[in-house]
Formats: C-alpha cells, structure tokens, sequence
C-alpha cells in the first residue's frame, strides 16, 4: 500500500510524456536536416544550371554586338538603312535566339546615332548623350581602352524599364570609331519562363551595386533602395521585402571579367518552413494522443489503486473491530466465570447460613419446648406444694 501512496502524477503521466516529446523532436529534428541537406544539394544544382543558361545567353548576345563590328570594318561609311538592314538579319535572322535586343550604334563622341528597332520607347534612345550619365559613360570608356566587350551593371533605360548595356567597341586601324551597342530588358535575359528549375522567381542577380530579383521589373541598390533614373539615383525608399541574408545559397557568374552572383533561398523556405510545420504539428498530436493514453492509463491505475487502499483500509477497520469485539468477548467470559464463582460461593454461604438458621431454629424449638416442660414441670411444683396434705 505504501507504494501505491508513493506514485505521483510525475512518475506516472508527466515523465513518459516528456520522453514522447523528446523522441519526437528529436524525429523532427532528424527529418529537417535531412531535407535542409537535400533541398540545398538540389538548389546548388539548380543554381548551376540557370546560372550555365544565363551566361550562355550573355554570350550569344555578346557575339551579336561582334557581328556589328563586321559591317564597320568592312565599310567606310556605315549609314543608318545599312545599320538597321544588318541589325535585322543579326537579330531576327534564322537560329537567333535574340530577337528580343535592342541594338544602338554610338559614335565616337558618345552619342547614340541609330537604333534598330526604330519603333515606339526606343526612338527616344536616338541622340542620346551618354556623357551625361557616369553609369554609362563609365563602362564606354573601358570598352574603348580596353579595346573588349563592358558590359554595364543594371540600370534604368531610358525606355523606362531595367536592362543592361553591352558595349562592343569597334576600331578600324586602331582608330575608334564607336561602339557596337545590345541592351537587353532584364526580364528578358532573366526570364523566369527561359530558365529551367524549379522556383526561379525566388533568384536574384547580385552584382556589385546593383540587386536584381528575377520575379520583379525592378533595381535596387544594396541598400535595399529602388533605383528610379537613369543616373542611378533613388528615391531614398526601401522595399521590406527585399532581403539579404545568411540563409541565401549563391552561384558565381562571370560576365566578361565582372564576378557577379545568383542567389536563391534554399528549398523555397515558404515551404520548407511549411513542411516543418506539418511535421512539428504531427509529432505534436502524436505527443498528445500518447499523452492522454498514458493519463487514461494512469487515471486507471489511480482508481484501482483507490478501490485498493479504500478495501484494504475497510478490510482492516472490520478485522480491528472483530479483534476489538474478541477481546471484549473475553473480558466479558472472565467476568462471567468471577460472576459465576461469587455466585456459587453466596450460594454455598447460603447453604450454610440455611444450616446455621435451621440449627438456631430447632435449638430454639427444644428451648421453647424445654422451658414450657419447664413450666409445667414448675406449675406442677407449685401444685403440689399448694396442695394440702392430707
């Protein structure tokens, strides 16, 4: 019974559900690494793969800006219908990939003199002056000291959507005579529907001023701050959404000697946190199916063991009371026999006493008889003496 007593709910219910839980999380915690392990293994080849696509596609339109270089050099003079029928055929021409492009030609003053296709935002390109913006200026003339394709970071076109500039210069015996120019929307070169993985919307083009999310139509600085013009400038407003972190898995593109990056949140965490969640919200209705198992289990065995002590306590109330009552049963048969043995000693007292009263009794008979013999015996005296003689 003491240890019945002894068992607490801790022991019994709270220990055992513990454990459960333990085991569970600890099950979670198994399958999470897991599949951190496989989704990052799996982003990390996605990642290379769009990364192989994108590079390949700079490179295709890198060679169309060459393509140009070919009519310059064979020509004196370059006019504006020979520059767009040449455009034409290297744009729209059979196996082209890139009839999405823009293609400019920039003298040597850094003005932009034809544009191929002439047609709605892109005639506001013709006599554009490049000195003007740093951003473009800038890699014009690395291209033409370098005598090598530049290519710009993210801008805002003047068509008012983001792109990027390729400038291919184009010399002829060693004297410039401009650029061959490709812009590319940048929702065209990183299409998400043109690279092939799973989830593209969640990468992101990190270069070095300059975040482009593939699943938005804008640029941001590092700061997180949305770039609006054409000179690079902001409007000094951060999208909350926009983040840069630890748990990003990245991937290096080089585009003609700039080493820029793709960066992608491993196994789209929405639904990594999603399936965390299913898994947490299991083990946590597992714990508790076995918590209350365990706490019907151990309300049963309180109850037996109440049932236990309250019969045990009652069995043990009845066997005092029948000691209790044996041993008044005894007093009482000694009691008895005393009783019994006064009563017998009165009695033979009585007996005697009887004796002794019925012996006083018959002596005061032969008394009273003596003593009236007596008298007569006397009166008879008495007679005689009182009787004359004769």
């Amino acid at each position: 019974m003491d240890s019945i007593n002894k068992k607490n709910p801790f022991t019994q219910l709270i220990f055992p559900v513990l454990i459960q839980a333990t085991i569970a999380c600890i099950s979670l915690i198994i399958i999470i690494q897991g599949q951190i392990g496989l989704s990052r293994s799996r982003d990390t080849i996605d990642l290379k793969t769009a990364t192989d696509i994108i590079q390949e596609k700079v490179v295709d339109i890198i060679n169309t800006g060459r393509n140009i270089e070919a009519l310059y050099k064979a020509s004196q003079e370059v006019t504006m219908d020979e520059f767009n029928e040449f455009a034409s055929v290297v744009i729209n021409g059979v196996g082209s990939q890139n009839n999405f492009l823009t293609m400019q030609w920039v003298d040597e003053q850094n003005y932009v003199r034809y544009v191929y296709p002439l047609n709605g935002d892109n005639q506001k390109a013709v006599g554009f002056n490049n000195n003007l913006y740093p951003n473009r200026l800038e890699s014009l003339i690395k291209a033409k000291n370098s005598h090598s394709p530049v290519i710009t970071e993210p801008l805002i076109l003047i068509q008012g959507y983001p792109g990027m500039i390729i400038y291919v210069p184009i010399f002829k015996d060693d004297i410039y005579l401009g650029a061959a120019v490709s812009i590319v929307k940048l929702s065209d070169i990183f299409s998400i529907n043109n690279i092939q993985v799973p989830n593209p919307a969640e990468y992101q083009l990190i270069t070095d001023n300059i975040i482009y999310p593939f699943s938005s139509n804008n640029i941001y600085n590092l700061k997180g701050e949305k770039i609006n013009q054409l000179d690079g400038s902001t409007d000094g407003v951060k999208d909350k959404l926009l983040t840069l972190n630890n748990n990003q898995i990245s991937q290096d593109i080089n585009i003609l000697n700039n080493d820029w990056k793709i960066e992608t949140q491993p196994y789209n965490l929405n639904n990594f946190y999603s399936t965390v969640y299913m898994y947490w919200l299991a083990g946590l209705i597992i714990t508790y199916v076995f918590g209350i198992l365990i706490y019907k289990v151990y309300s049963k065995q309180t109850q037996l063991a109440l049932a236990y002590i309250g019969e045990t306590k009652l069995r043990l109330e009845l066997e005092e009371e029948v000691i209790k009552r044996k041993i008044a049963e005894e007093v009482l048969k000694v009691k008895n026999r005393s009783l019994e043995e006064k009563q017998e000693e009165i009695k033979l007292r009585n007996i005697e006493l009887e004796k002794v009263n019925k012996a006083m009794v018959d002596r005061e008979i032969k008394m009273t008889v003596l003593k009236k013999e007596l008298e007569e015996l006397k009166e008879e005296k008495i007679k005689k003496e009182d009787k004359p003689p004769i």
